[in-house]
Order: C-alpha cells, then structure tokens, then sequence
C-alpha cells in the first residue's frame, strides 16, 4: 500500500500552480508528492524523485511549455513509465508535447486545463487517483467547460494564483467572484452591481483581517476594485456572445475546430472512448487515417469497452487499411486482449476471424510437428554440422603447413572473423558481446592447443568444431505445455460474439 497517492512532476517554473494543485488535492485528503517540499534537507534530489514515484499510484504531469523543455520533468515521466505508475498529464498550456514526452505519454489520456479552472479538474484528479490506487483503470476526462462564466474563473484564477494558498479569506473572495461571474452570464445587471460591491467588501476585510499578508491583502483589494469595473460591462458582451451565430463549414476539419477539438491521433482516440459520434464522425470525414494497429490498439487498451455501434464505425473505416498489422492477433494476444466480446467482435470485424483461425492452427500444427519430429530435426542438424566441419577444414588444411603454436591459434582467430560471427551474429550485436565470445572461443582453443605434441591441425579441426556448433545449434525439443496458449486461442474465436 503506497503511503501516498499522487507525485506531482512540474518545471520549476509552474512551481506556483503546480503547489496549488498539491495544495487542492491535499485538502481533499488525496496525499502528494511534490518537490522540494517533500525532499528532506541533505538528501540526494535524484534519489528521493525515485522514491517518491515509487510511494505513489499516480504521477501527475502538470504539461507547459516550461515542463516540455525540461530534462528534468523528461527523466521523471521515464521513471514512471518504467515504474509501471499511471501517468495523467495535466495540460495548462495549449502546446504540443516534444517527442519525448509524446513517446511515454501518447496512449494515455489527456486532460486539458488551460481554457477552463484548475478547480473543475479536481474532482476529477481524486477520482484517478483512488481508482488507481484499487488498481481500477481510471475513468474518462470531462471536457472542458467553456462558458463565459468559465473564461471568466479563469482569468481570476490565474491573477490571484500567487496568493491562492495565502488564507481562507482569499478563498472566500475567489467563491465570491466565482458566483458573481456566473450571474453575469445570465445578464442581470444589479445583480452582477451588487456582487461587485459584496466583491469590495469581501476585499476590504480580507485586508484588514490579514494584516499579515501585506502585499497579499493589498493586491486582494485591488483586484476587486477592478473587477467592480469590469463587472457593469459584462452585461453587454455577454448579450452580443449569445447574439453570435457560430460559424459553421462544410469542411469536417473546421468543425471539428469549431467544437473546440484538435486534428490529432490522440484527440481522436478520446473522442472514440467518450463514444462522441458526432466528433468522430467529423474526423473520418476529414480523412483521418484509422490503420488496423490502431484500431486494434484502440479497442484493446486498458479501460472500459467502447459500444458496439463505435467499434464498428472505426472498424469499417480501418478496413481499406493496410492489415499487416492483422498478424498481431497471435496466441498471447488474442488471450491477453480478446477476452472480452465486444472488444473481440470488433477486432474480428477488421482482422477475418476465418484467417485468424486458420493462421493459429497453422502454427500450433508446426509445433506439434516439431514435438513429434524432435529426433528427425536433431539428426538433421548433425548431418548440417557435420557438412559444415567437412568444408571449413578443407579450407583451411593447406593452411596449416608448418605452421608453429601460434600461426595455429592465428589461423583460428581468423576462422572466428569470418565465420564464427557470420551469419550466427548481426549488426544488433554489441561489442561487448562480441569481445565475450572472442575472448571465450580465443581461451577455448588455446587451452586445447597447449598440451605437448598436439598437432597443429588438430587444434584448427578444435577451432572447426566449436565454429560449427555455433552455427548450428542442438535444437531443444519444445515442451508439450507450449500448444496450450495455440488452443486456448482457438477455443476463444470459436466461441459465439454475443
């Protein structure tokens, strides 16, 4: 059980709203983890980042600009990825995240906050993060809200975000300023007067119950005095806001603009999972591309089903598709991701279940083969090690001559070079490993070619030999319990889709 619920990975320069946040969440009894304040004072920073990644369930991503050039912020991501913790980031800024970033947190969901409160996201960050603690897969993000009322939260948010943690009194001046800008929405005028005027007053005695505060109190006021200002002439741009008729195209990728929606791979996988028709629909439209991977990848994340009726729009999209990616759906696939039906139907809808089937019982009938035939196989391996002995040492008997102990070991070295290596080793080869097995095979012949009297040509047929063994392997008879995943698989396609 973590003794925490949420590691907070900001740039130091969110560091204000990143401690906000922390601050949010804490107060509904949600623990974080956030630096500096949670690294005690003498302790390695790398070392204690790692360990609180390790305490939580969740690590939330508050994603800026300034976070998206961190190297920092980068390292953390990766150690949470690699930690397995769910990564939510937190989007404050309307920017696309760098390549890095975009490789650890491309499949996962989003959430945007940067048109909209802080504080209409909280309830939402509690939710993931006690559902990640039972580990839940997390539910799906409300979207923005994008009324003026909401414009205008925001915009106080961001002036009074230095001095949001500084008392209760602040607080009850944002509720204050929050209320009176929803009043405003609605257009009545001496209502939204007298909020300004509650506004003004709630700032003077903020100020003078925090005398404490100083500069704090003082910006509270001033900051009230001006939204009294403001206040009488949101009547009127709210009456021309709800006079506007939105502009409407014919061009899919304009609406999908006008619904507040980016033209992007992880947008449109979030509209698939909030099951929004209309906005897939209007990609599809548009001509966003729906590969068979991505569909499969879709449909198979971790998380609630998509309906039937989105699994087919996506899947009848995908179908023109290239379906290379139709040779995913092997054995662990299939029974680690197609248990479920409507998951299962889908992905059968774009990937032939006929095909599928007969792939697997191609490949479990070659394993058995393999199983009956193991003494064939091992008998036939000989005879090709046997050829390749045959032919490497008439190679290299004229060599040999008269060669001393160490022309013999050098004749060997150059067998490793030109045939030890190939084709046994590719390019992935490290040259490490490599330098191991130069050094294991050089050790090898040399303490076979030490002994007095040995012949030359003896140690060059050892060099042969261990050559060959390598380019030929004994094959391992397979175990019988490998055709169960091949048979389980099987059983599953063969069962009816509801």
């Amino acid at each position: 059980m973590v003794d925490r619920s949420v590691f907070i990975s900001h740039s130091s320069k969110d560091r204000t709203i990143a401690n906000e946040i922390c601050e949010r969440l804490e107060h509904n009894g949600i623990k974080c983890w956030i630096a500096p304040r949670d690294i005690p004072a003498g302790h390695d920073y790398t070392e204690e980042i790692i360990v609180g990644i390790e305490e939580c369930a969740v690590c939330l991503l508050v994603f800026s600009s300034h976070s998206n050039d961190s190297l920092a912020v980068a390292r953390e991501i990766h150690a949470a990825s690699e930690a397995g913790k769910l990564v939510i980031p937190l989007r404050i800024e309307n920017v696309a995240p760098s390549k890095t970033l975009a490789y650890y947190t491309g499949r996962n969901q989003w959430i945007d906050a940067y048109a909209s409160p802080i504080a209409d996201r909280i309830p939402y960050l509690i939710e993931v993060a006690e559902t990640a603690a039972a580990n839940q897969p997390p539910p799906i993000a409300p979207p923005q809200r994008l009324t003026v009322g909401a414009k205008f939260e925001l915009l106080l948010e961001r002036a009074f975000r230095h001095k949001y943690l500084a008392g209760v009194g602040g607080a009850a001046l944002l509720a204050l300023i929050t209320a009176a800008g929803l009043w405003m929405q609605f257009g009545t005028r001496d209502v939204v007067q007298q909020a300004s005027s509650g506004i003004s007053s709630a700032a003077s005695r903020t100020e003078l119950a925090s005398e404490a505060l100083g500069n704090s109190a003082r910006t509270v006021s001033e900051a009230g005095k001006q939204i009294g200002a403001v206040g009488g002439k949101l009547d009127s741009i709210d009456a021309g806001v709800r006079g506007v008729k939105k502009e409407t195209s014919a061009d899919p990728r304009k609406e999908v603009a006008n619904l507040g929606a980016r033209w992007d791979q992880a947008a449109f996988e979030d509209a698939v999972m909030r099951d929004d028709v209309k906005l897939v629909d209007l990609y599809l439209a548009g001509g966003m591309r729906v590969s068979v991977l991505f569909v499969l990848n879709t449909m198979t994340r971790d998380g609630p089903d998509i309906s039937a009726n989105m699994a087919d729009r996506i899947a009848n999209s995908a179908r023109a598709a290239d379906r290379s990616a139709c040779d995913k759906l092997n054995a662990d696939f299939i029974n680690k991701r197609l248990t479920r039906p409507n998951i299962r139907r889908a992905a059968l809808s774009v990937c032939d279940a006929k095909t599928v089937r007969a792939a697997l019982s191609a490949q479990m009938q070659a394993l058995e083969r393999r199983i009956l035939d193991h003494d064939t196989i091992v008998a036939n391996a000989m005879l090709t090690r046997s050829k390749c002995k045959s032919e490497l040492a008439a190679a290299y008997r004229n060599k040999v001559g008269n060669s001393d102990l160490m022309g013999a070991i050098k004749l060997a070295d150059e067998i490793f070079e030109k045939h030890y290596l190939t084709p046994t080793f590719g390019r992935g080869t490290t040259s490490y490993q490599r330098s191991k097995d130069f050094a294991d095979f050089n050790s090898a012949v040399f303490t076979y070619a030490t002994p007095i009297n040995r012949r030359h040509s003896d140690t060059i047929a050892y060099a042969v030999g261990l050559t060959c063994a390598k380019k030929v392997p004994t094959p391992e008879r397979p175990l019988a319990s490998a055709l169960e995943p091949y048979r389980s698989a099987l059983l599953l396609l063969s069962n009816p889709i509801q």
